[in-house]
């Protein structure tokens, strides 16, 4: 005859029925189930049954019988001052009745259904003990960061979700699915060519060292991202995400002077000096540097090219100050902070985020910790994890592209133009970009002809490719493919014209001295 249950009962006693028969449904209870979780006076004779099931299956690694767990769990629960008689006739009838064939017969049993029982009683227990934590640390003090809360209760939910029963798939299936994942346009034509674009979801690096290259090529992809968003709007009528650029560095009239220079190919001194669109050149007006920048082609002034790209600009482009400065947006909130921004970007404009840069790692992660708790010791093991949850709580939640900025250490700073550099040498944590699907690597500048290697030293999606030239033309915000242009030269170590190079090399054919030609390096950073 079976008990009767009240409704929280009837919830925890199916479950224990079906984990105590099906080593599925058990081994689901004993990883994600606590004997915490059930602490409530009329829970103990199942906190002590489910000790005694845990103590039997690590002795001898199977389901215990009905006997062997009654003997268990009346051991346990025997020492434990907080059961009485009462929980002890209650865990009894429980046992007895569970195991009964002809009250639950195997044949009867519902699995599925029990993984859903689980998935309840852990939302209950697990995301409820952490809401009171929260409560009750609202009156302690504000140095507590309820970022991480909020971390734990999300994480602690997605965990609990993936709880169910699925039927393993075949390794080679009835019906073949296509891969369709759409790959998107870095927004730099020739980073494309070079490693074919990226996909929403993903988590990409671009490390180099200070004073490189670094943010021009970041808000060089922004551009280019939120251009090809408004052209395919146009064109499609569907809505295109918003490309976001976070900086922790640069203050929010930096950040506009370079992306108004790269967007509309105004002279970088030009879009730091003006306070007003008047002051743009017009068609009877133009400057020296754009009767140059439009050789062969129709030359149209500041003023036009501003006017093009004012609608993309202001529909697909939003520029962020986390600086930490007083009249900064935030910059002390670290992936917490970004994600409660992105959030609200999404719903103020109405559209879905289609990409982010975060400018950079090592700013966003010290200032972090030290809003947290004053410590920085922890900030290897921060850059550590960092690219891992930008992917998890940035990319895949909002199904974006992330790029995450960074620097490369103090021997990388001082390697050669045409040194070989990693995403391994990335500062204070070698392991960075071990998270990331795609990570780009800037070299050292070569001063003489403003140029410097970019390499695409870890790809998930393609073959690793060999490195390429890119000229820093700072004056228009933007990095320009040289690879036809320059090429290194084994003799001087630096980034020279192809020609000169050639000319040098055909005057000296009979020479044992190797040549090293665009797409090699002539030594690693660790031989600097």
């Amino acid at each position: 005859m079976s008990r009767a249950l009240s409704v929280d009962h009837a919830l925890l006693d199916f479950l224990f029925l079906h984990a105590l028969r099906v080593d599925r449904v058990f081994q689901a209870v004993i990883t994600n189930l606590q004997p915490e979780h059930l602490l409530h006076a009329h829970e103990l004779h199942y906190r002590g049954i489910l000790c005694g099931a845990m103590l039997y299956y690590e002795q001898y690694n199977e389901l215990p019988t009905s006997e062997a767990l009654w003997t268990n769990t009346l051991r346990i629960m025997s020492r434990d001052e907080t059961c009485g008689q009462e929980q002890l006739m209650e865990a009894k009838a429980a046992i007895d009745e569970w195991f009964n064939e002809t009250i639950h017969p195997q044949s009867a049993l519902e699995p599925n259904m029990a993984f859903d029982c689980l998935k309840q009683v852990l939302l209950e227990r697990k995301i409820g003990v952490a809401a009171q934590e929260i409560s009750n640390n609202m009156n302690l003090s504000s140095a507590i960061d309820f970022g991480d809360f909020v971390d734990r209760i999300q994480q602690q939910h997605t965990m609990i979700q993936r709880i169910q029963h699925q039927e393993l798939p075949l390794a080679l299936p009835e019906v073949w699915e296509a891969d369709t994942g759409d790959t998107m346009s870095t927004g730099v034509p020739f980073i494309d060519r070079m490693v074919g674009g990226s996909r929403p979801g993903d988590s990409n690096v671009l490390i180099g060292p200070s004073g490189v290259a670094k943010t021009l090529l970041g808000i060089q992809m922004l551009c280019g991202r939120a251009k090809a968003a408004y052209t395919r709007e146009q064109q499609t009528g569907e809505r295109q995400g918003i490309s976001v650029y976070i900086s922790y560095e640069d203050r929010l009239h930096s950040l506009r002077s370079r992306m108004l220079s790269c967007a509309c190919q105004i002279h970088r001194d030009i879009t730091r000096s003006i306070s007003s669109y008047d002051e743009l050149s017009t068609q009877d007006n133009m400057r020296d540097y754009e009767r140059q920048l439009f050789v062969g082609r129709e030359a149209l002034c500041e003023q036009a090219r501003y006017m093009a790209a004012q609608p993309w600009i202001n529909e697909h482009i939003m520029l962020v100050d986390f600086s930490n400065h007083p009249d900064a947006m935030g910059g002390a909130g670290g992936i917490n902070e970004i994600r409660g921004l992105l959030g609200r970007v999404s719903e103020e404009r109405e559209r879905p985020i289609g990409e982010t840069f975060i400018d950079y790692a090592g700013l966003t992660a010290q200032r972090y910790l030290e809003h947290r708790d004053g410590h920085t010791d922890r900030l290897v093991k921060e850059l550590g994890e960092f690219v891992d949850k930008v992917g998890h709580q940035l990319s895949m939640p909002f199904n974006m592209v992330s790029w995450t900025l960074h620097q490369v250490n103090g021997k990388a700073q001082q390697a050669s133009p045409t040194a070989k550099l990693s995403h391994t040498n990335a500062e204070w944590c070698k392991a960075f970009a071990n998270n990331a699907y795609l990570a780009m690597v800037l070299g050292t500048k070569d001063v003489r002809s403003s140029a410097c290697m970019l390499a695409a030293t870890k790809t998930r999606n393609a073959r690793t490719p060999p490195p390429m030239v890119c000229r820093i033309a700072g004056e228009l915000s933007c990095l320009q493919d040289a690879t036809q242009e320059l090429q290194i030269d084994p003799m001087s170590n630096s980034l020279k014209p192809r020609d000169e190079v050639d000319r040098f090399q055909d005057r000296h054919t009979s020479s044992n001295a190797p040549v090293i030609g665009i797409g090699t390096v002539d030594q690693d950073v660790d031989e600097v």
